[in-house]
């Protein structure tokens, strides 16, 4: 029985009388939901990395994890020393489960990740869950994950331990939630159920033949490894003595093997045994507080590095300052002076060849594995060279995001986007680098963290990390508060406007558009100044302060004409929507048209989504639902395209509304369903109760007046708890209407649909009106 049918019958078949179903109409109601949460279109999806090398001799083993999960585990940790293949066999694990659930699966590496507090945020940043003010990472995750079949694999759990009790609450909160992780020690709470990954097979001494050499998975991941670097390589009868007995000296661990079968290029397996085995008993003699096969991979790291030639070692070292992988590009200008950059290909592709770099998809980015990462760290710090490397890497990141704002103003928005998401955890060490110089005195470190928040202010906008850009900006903007104008502060200081506005916190956001402008006239820069004055114009308008929000986007648009069209046209729809709110829907529509125009000229989906949802809301009041909804689905379009999901909760729920007016009542309710789910994902209560509403609405327009009421409660229930109002421009009459309503019911009726109502989820509310 799938394990959410099997909890409805638990329910019904509890001792306990308060616990248990009580009525046919309550099973009915549980089963809607279940089917709601299997229909729900929002499937988690995040593949992992492609391997280089196929899994091999785990068969048994990948059984007999995913009969542990079948048969209703919680947590399986894959635990054992470093270097027995546990990323690999997750891999192959996720890949055998996945199909099996209907909410999706996730595969999520946490090996840049040093802080516990930070592994739940860094879960739901990779499962692209919009950051919201008051919600903490553990809220989002239940909000989107719920009561759906999810399968997450969370990889590189060892260095965050302290995260145990977070993994717990999110497992006991999420009923039908399944997890792997991938630690060299337990988590140690209720839910787990620890899973030995234990090293391949390898052959006894007494295994001689060839045909019984080739059926031990050591043997055959060490030839395989060996053909790659030396085409023809196989296992005969010259050689199979001393590869056997390379197996055992290596414990039969993965990452050991692959290391050594690197070596057969230029070292016959006798020689490379003879240079083995003395260095293992010479490195392995230390460390006597480590097992015995941790101190097998070390030593066969150790020897790998020593292998290396001065520059390779090095290289690999400076390697080690990458978070989540990089791009050859980045790799040229962190590890390598100008001087010397036509060497990097080379001796890269040297590590490539040695196995310590892996190589991530189809070659556009490169890691290295965790184990290999911590050891060439050790060595870099060894070295006394890691606050150059760090700088280096601080300055290439600086210039890699002053591109992405570059580009997110011109054709190249999207791939801009997907740039950014590749490095964000690249961006965010540096940022933290660069904050912790500044916090020491450096003053051109401060510059250059403020310069790198403010190129990323759209970046973070549209990927709603507004708790990132908060506590970054904080930090920089405090210790530059009493420094004169420049063009960091300038864009830091319109970055945080921008967050302020997404937070609805109207007067200070006012405050850091208008200090970001003024800074940016200061320095002579007219793209910030404009920019300013645009964000000024928004606040106003928002503020319903109409005359300074003229004032400001007029001057906002002659500013930036000729000197940046993505944000004269954004000035424009502003203006244009001020225009309509004021009275001259006319005027402002052709505003609107007209920035449109030059967003479609250099693909701007943000600006462009933005213009067609204002032309919507224009065509909406002049009496045509159904071009509205043509202008609606063109603006969804974009925001999807450009991930601003935020925008897409608000695009679904005007939707709503103008369907509703259209005396679609079926075509609303299910734009309202999409609008919570979409709401709830980004953890805002007001556009969920703004969604509820909605749903109430269609509930009264269809004359189900008892139901209209009770979601109405819970509506205001909700948003009372979150402590926002909730109305709609859209349909001001609603809340009156259910008001009337309320005239129709008996008192003891109401009474108990209001109290009821009080409890009442958003997911419960979808559940009731999913038939």
């Amino acid at each position: 029985i799938p394990s959410d049918l099997e909890r409805i019958l638990d329910r019904c078949l509890e001792k306990k009388a308060d616990d248990r179903i009580q009525t046919a109409d309550d099973i009915a109601v549980e089963l809607r939901r279940v089917r709601m949460i299997r229909e729900d279109t929002t499937t988690i999806l995040v593949a992992p990395p492609v391997p280089s090398t196929p899994l091999l001799g785990r068969e048994e083993t990948l059984d007999d994890a995913a009969g542990r999960l079948h048969d209703g585990e919680r947590l399986l940790t894959l635990s054992g020393y470093g270097g027995t293949g546990k990323t690999r066999f997750s891999i192959a694990l996720f890949h055998r489960l996945a199909g099996e659930y209907p909410g999706g699966a996730a595969f999520i590496s946490l090996a840049s990740v040093t802080d516990p507090a930070e592994v739940l945020p860094a879960v739901a940043t990779a499962l692209s869950i919009p950051e919201a003010h008051g919600r903490s990472a553990l809220d989002a995750l239940c909000t989107v994950i719920a009561e759906r079949r999810v399968l997450l694999v969370l990889d590189n759990l060892e260095q965050v331990l302290g995260a145990a009790e977070d993994i717990a609450q999110l497992l006991g909160r999420c009923p039908a939630l399944q997890c792997i992780a991938t630690s060299r020690a337990p988590l140690k709470i209720g839910a787990e159920m620890e899973f030995s990954l234990p090293p391949l097979d390898f052959p006894a001494p007494d295994v001689t033949s060839l045909d019984s050499l080739r059926a031990y998975p050591a043997i055959e991941l060490f030839i395989q490894r060996g053909e790659k670097v030396k085409p023809g390589f196989a296992l005969t009868e010259a050689n199979a003595a001393a590869i056997a007995t390379i197996c055992r000296r290596l414990d039969g661990l993965p990452l050991a093997l692959e290391l050594a079968a690197a070596r057969v290029r230029i070292l016959e397996p006798a020689a490379l045994l003879q240079r083995l085995d003395h260095a293992l008993d010479l490195l392995t003699s230390g460390d006597r507080d480590l097992p015995l096969r941790q101190r097998t991979l070390r030593a066969t790291i150790s020897w790998s590095y020593s292998l290396l030639d001065d520059s390779e070692q090095r290289l690999l070292c400076k390697l080690s300052t990458f978070h989540e992988g990089w791009t050859l590009d980045a790799l040229e200008h962190v590890c390598y002076s100008e001087n010397d950059r036509h060497r990097a290909l080379d001796e890269f592709e040297s590590l490539v060849e040695k196995g310590l770099v892996r190589v991530v998809g189809a070659g556009e980015r490169y890691a290295l594995l965790e184990t290999i990462r911590a050891f060439s760290a050790e060595q870099l710090h060894a070295s006394g060279d890691v606050d150059k490397v760090r700088d280096a890497h601080a300055d290439y990141f600086l210039q890699f995001a002053e591109r992405i704002a570059r580009d997110i103003r011109t054709t190249e928005q999207l791939n801009a986007m997907q740039r950014g998401h590749g490095d964000n955890a690249n961006m965010h060490a540096a940022i933290q680098w660069l904050t912790s110089l500044a916090q020491a005195g450096d003053e051109a470190a401060l510059e250059k963290g403020l310069l790198l928040c403010g190129y990323l202010n759209w970046f973070w906008h549209i990927s709603a990390q507004h708790l990132t850009a908060r506590l970054a900006l904080d930090a920089l903007l405090e210790l530059a508060a009493d420094r004169p104008p420049s063009r960091g502060r300038a864009l830091a200081k319109l970055a945080a406007g921008m967050v302020s506005t997404t937070t609805g916190e109207w007067e200070r956001s006012l405050s850091e558009w208008r200090a970001g402008g003024e800074d940016g006239d200061s320095v002579g820069d007219e793209e910030a100044a404009a920019e300013g004055l645009m964000g000024v114009g928004y606040c106003s308008l928002s503020l319903g302060r109409m005359e300074e929000t003229g004032a400001a986007l007029d001057r906002s648009i002659a500013r930036s004409a000729g000197v940046c069209d993505f944000m004269r046209a954004l000035s424009m729809s502003i203006k244009g929507m001020m225009l309509f709110v004021t009275g001259d829907l006319d005027a402002g529509m052709k505003l609107v048209q007209d920035a449109a125009q030059i967003q479609q000229r250099i693909a701007d989906h943000e600006g462009g989504g933005i213009a067609q949802s204002f032309l919507a809301n224009m065509t909406f009041a002049k009496g045509d639902p159904v071009r509205a909804l043509e202008l609606y689905r063109e603006s969804l379009a974009l925001f999807k395209a450009v991930g601003d999901y935020p925008e897409v909760a608000r695009v679904y729920c005007e939707m709503g509304w103008t369907a509703l007016s259209a005396a679609d009542s079926r075509a609303a309710l299910d734009w309202f369903r999409q609008a919570v789910y979409a709401y709830e994902k980004v953890g805002s209560p007001r556009g969920t109760g703004l969604a509820l509403l909605g749903i109430a609405a269609v509930e009264a327009e269809e004359g189900r007046a008892e139901r209209a009421v009770e979601i109405a409660a819970a509506s205001e229930a909700l948003s009372a708890r979150a402590g926002v109002v909730v109305d709609h421009p859209m349909d001001p009459s609603v809340v009156e209407r259910i008001e009337a309503l309320k005239a129709s019911i008996p008192k003891h009726t109401l009474d108990g649909l209001v109290a009821k109502a009080g409890v009442l989820t958003p997911a419960a509310v979808l559940a009731m009106v999913s038939d």
